[in-house]
């Protein structure tokens, strides 16, 4: 599968600082045409319950080649988690246990 150049972002980390704009910035330094969408970044903090249901509800919008990124964090400074992939979409995720493989749990993705 090709990347389609759309990102979207989902976080635990509010809108009160600047975090959101750094990783922002992060991507886009790495690549500038890179096409970021704000999915939600109210999740709330470490809860990757609620990211993965948030994510359940909308990753099967996006077109295929979306890559998928969600930053929660049960636990400021642990260990990083996985990088997943998964199909119809390439979905990264930042936690100790991942966002992916608790929305894994709640089922199967729905195919286009």
């Amino acid at each position: 599968m090709k990347p389609c150049g759309i990102i979207t972002l989902l976080t635990d980390f509010g809108l009160e600082d600047g975090y959101v704009g750094i990783v922002k910035g992060v991507i886009l330094g790495i690549n500038p045409s890179a096409r970021i969408v704000d999915i939600s970044h109210l999740i709330p903090h470490g809860s990757i319950l609620d990211a993965a249901l948030v994510l359940q509800e909308a990753w099967h919008f996006f077109p295929e080649g979306t890559v998928h990124l969600a930053i929660v964090d049960p636990g400021v400074g642990t260990s990083p988690g996985d990088l997943w992939h998964w199909r119809p979409a390439t979905i990264a995720s930042w936690a100790p246990i991942t966002v992916f493989s608790a929305l894994s749990s709640i089922n199967t993705p729905r195919q286009k």
